[in-house]
């Protein structure tokens, strides 16, 4: 049996196509069961989860760090996550890691004295994701990042 539903959500139309198979259970007696969910759409399947916004802080998050940060490509690929929860924080990651990348001169700097414009805690308060985004290319972003503020 095929069923076809349409969910009002927010004023928009969500298609989502059910598929379902009729079970007959000694308990239950006669019923439907869903077999197959499907979306018509990238846009439906999002609404229907609510994270249309999430979904939109991603990608421009992704393509703003691939265009400023190339060599982080594949990190991008495989940690969406690490992408997402720090959406807002991006800009200043960014900075933190192209210094290391064009300034960076071995133990001229405490970590708080570097001339870079994020608050003075900034890199101490992220240490985990620069760690992350640090050991997948600590050459590229610095000795020192990875050995003194990782650490």
């Amino acid at each position: 049996m095929l069923k076809f539903l349409v969910l009002q959500k927010t004023g928009k139309d969500t298609a989502i196509l059910f598929i379902s198979e009729t079970i007959r259970h000694r308990q239950h007696g006669i019923h439907d069961t869903p077999t197959e969910i499907t979306f018509e759409s990238l846009d439906d399947f999002l609404k229907f989860l609510n994270k249309e916004k999430e979904f939109s802080s991603l990608k421009d998050n992704y393509h703003y760090i691939k265009n400023e940060l190339p060599q982080l490509n594949q990190w991008l690929i495989e940690n969406p996550k690490e992408i997402i929860s720090n959406s807002t924080i991006w800009l200043d990651l960014v900075k933190v890691c192209q210094w290391f990348i064009h300034h960076f001169e071995a133990k001229k700097y405490y970590i708080r004295e570097l001339p870079i414009s994020v608050h003075t805690k900034f890199i101490e308060n992220n240490a985990k994701t620069l760690r992350a985004i640090g050991t997948r290319k600590c050459n590229s972003i610095g000795n020192w990042l990875c050995t003194k503020i990782l650490t």
